[in-house]
């Protein structure tokens, strides 16, 4: 039992950012350098995105055996970053282990600073 309990306790509800307002004027900057702002600043964490639209980007982080798949929307007002799919992070019931909420809080807060800055450096 308390085996099981030890598992259990490393898994936690996944964690998605749903519309997260930019700090600063992130209108100052259009929506391709958005795009490649927030691909250049999850390059550095080890995320590999690619285009799906306009708006929206898909995100795939390789970590030794594990693997999470996350879709970003992007404007000049907010973003959002939602859970697509993982391998071996324990997924279950909307539970995941708890590395791919770190992963993901990382996230959030380098695209917030790196826009934040990007916007600040506008004149």
């Amino acid at each position: 039992m308390a085996l099981i309990m030890a598992g259990c306790m490393n898994v936690h509800p996944i964690y998605n950012v749903p519309d997260r307002m930019f700090s600063g004027s992130a209108k100052r900057l259009s929506q391709e350098e958005l795009r490649t702002l927030v691909i250049a600043t999850a390059l550095k964490r080890g995320w590999q995105f690619s285009v799906l639209s306009h708006d929206k980007l898909e995100g795939r982080l390789h970590v030794r055996t594990h693997t999470a798949t996350v879709r970003v929307r992007i404007d000049q007002v907010s973003f959002s970053i939602s859970y697509v799919s993982s391998d071996n992070l324990n997924e279950s019931g909307g539970n995941i282990a708890r590395n791919y909420n770190r992963w993901i809080h990382n996230l959030e807060r380098d695209i917030s600073a790196a826009v934040l800055t990007a916007s600040l450096n506008r004149t």
